[in-house]
């Protein structure tokens, strides 16, 4: 019975983020990815002189091709992160409970602040880079956390598994640069200050290919062209090497002044206090204390890396969940069947609540481009363009104002565009016919 709850738990966790990805639309960069630029990316060379996120690149041109690709990396990516966190409570405490911490994780997953939101499941090019990267930080904290102290466990581990550890490392290494040189930061962690504490059979069987992976992975994503120019000119056409003190502290002080992050951080704190009172093991301590300096290497980069955004904050924002989901789950055990009953359904009213967002989304952005590619059909003086409600999970600006939206949809630049609020006309949709825009377009002028 637990095994099947179990099941369903998973099911729920990526058919809810699945949808996210299937039922967002295309925005911003996606639409480049999306046209011959991106279908061409790899074909023509542009990959070696772009960036060195191959993996991350595949990815989006994927998902934007496929809606059923991104449903399924979507909730895969969700599910593997929410896994990996319940993998890191079981290998701290006897006692902890796997449906409890996977409703709790998705519901932090899902519940970031909202600027983080927008850049992570609101837009599929953000997401393809960082949110399958820090599946493999986890993956090797999970890791950490399991042979710790464990010299007496024989590991066994095939061929295949190595060569599969290897390929795995090396391509964690091709989606967002931060992490990238995070992974390399925590091999040397071990290899400084834990070494002592893992058995030889563990460096010989996991480390060894984790770390070899992770370092032909680093040398082959920075040999890039892009990384190459910035190198020697100090910018490429995306990114530069500048102080970002002055946009990344003014971000960072908003960051944590955010009254979720606030919640988050007191109740870790709580958590800690509460854990240290008991005296916990090496292994706790230790867990803890490479979730943290995890949660500041990952932002490191960006006080010199331009451009940063809410997006590149993502890591650090699930290490912080990490923290506090190993700090309490073991608190909550003579209250589990209550909590879980209360984050299985606040996850599921979450979910629905984001999920119908992402739909209305997807309908109204697909009705703005066929009533766009309708008035290229009669002689207007003017191009209207009908708008979101709101885009406030969306990484995008409405679309009478997205120059990117217009060049792919409207092909009519010298016409004045005129932007159609929501409210104006949501109604006149009432009696629209499939493909039948007159009328439509009829009412659009008469009232705007």
């Amino acid at each position: 019975m637990r095994n099947k709850a179990l099941t369903l738990t998973y099911v729920f966790i990526f058919v809810i983020f699945g949808l996210l990805g299937y039922w967002n639309p295309l925005v911003g960069d996606d639409l480049n990815w999306w046209s011959l630029w991106g279908t061409n990316y790899f074909f023509n060379g542009t990959f070696l002189t772009y960036d060195g996120r191959y993996l991350g690149d595949l990815l989006v041109i994927l998902m934007t091709h496929f809606k059923i690709i991104s449903f399924l990396i979507y909730g895969m990516s969700a599910v593997a992160i929410s896994y990996l966190i319940m993998k890191i409570a079981q290998s701290l405490f006897n006692n902890y409970h796997p449906i409890l911490t996977l409703m709790l994780t998705a519901i932090l997953l899902l519940t970031p602040p909202k600027d983080i939101y927008r850049q992570i499941w609101g837009w599929h090019a953000g997401f393809a880079n960082y949110v399958p990267s820090i599946i493999f930080p986890l993956f090797f904290i999970y890791i950490i956390s399991k042979y710790y102290n464990n010299f007496s466990t024989q590991i066994n581990i095939s061929k295949f598994s190595k060569s599969l550890l290897l390929i795995t490392a090396i391509l964690s290494q091709f989606l967002a640069e931060h992490i990238t040189l995070l992974n390399c930061c925590n091999d040397l962690i071990i290899l400084l200050f834990l070494r002592r504490h893992f058995s030889s059979d563990f460096f010989h069987k996991y480390f060894c290919w984790l770390g070899l992976g992770h370092l032909v992975g680093a040398i082959l994503m920075f040999i890039n062209g892009a990384y190459l120019k910035i190198l020697w000119q100090g910018h490429d056409s995306y990114r530069s090497l500048d102080s970002q003190q002055a946009m990344l502290l003014p971000y960072l002080k908003t960051f944590f002044s955010n009254k979720k992050i606030i919640l988050l951080i007191v109740f870790i704190i709580i958590g800690f206090v509460l854990n240290f009172r008991k005296k916990p093991d090496s292994k706790f301590l230790t867990i803890n204390a490479l979730l943290l300096v995890d949660a500041l290497v990952a932002i490191v980069p960006f006080f010199v890396i331009n451009p940063f955004g809410p997006r590149c904050i993502f890591a650090s924002y699930v290490f912080l969940a990490t923290l506090l989901i190993t700090n309490w789950i073991a608190w909550l055990q003579n209250y589990f069947k209550v909590f879980t009953v209360i984050s299985l359904a606040l996850f599921m009213m979450l979910g629905i609540h984001f999920d119908k967002i992402a739909l209305n989304y997807w309908q109204i952005n697909e009705l703005s481009k066929q009533y766009c590619k309708y008035q290229q059909t009669i002689a207007n003086p003017k191009v209207y363009i009908i708008d979101y409600p709101n885009t406030d999970y969306l990484w995008a600006p409405n679309m009478s104002e997205d120059s990117i939206f217009q060049n792919f949809f409207v092909k009519q630049p010298d016409k004045p565009v005129i932007g159609i609020e929501y409210d104006k006309w949501k109604h006149h949709t009432s009696q629209l016919k499939i493909n039948d825009f007159a009328k439509f377009d009829r009412q659009i002028k008469i009232t705007n």
